[in-house]
């Protein structure tokens, strides 16, 4: 698109554009996480488990 388009035209493409798509990752993100949890609860789980639901939900946060 960046080449099609003339860079005013672009920037405005962008400022729709990527505000939507991150907030869409984020969405897809937390249902995620939430999908872990409620499948390997954290009382139950085994000490991988536990690991892999920590960095699943810090990959969230960043």
């Amino acid at each position: 698109m960046f080449k099609n388009l003339p860079r005013h035209q672009f920037e405005n493409l962008q400022n729709k554009m990527f505000p939507a798509y991150f907030m869409m990752v984020g969405i897809c993100c937390a249902v995620s996480v939430g999908c872990f949890g409620y499948t390997h609860p954290w009382k139950s789980s085994s000490t991988v488990e536990k690991y892999q639901l920590g960095f699943f939900g810090g990959c969230f946060c960043v």
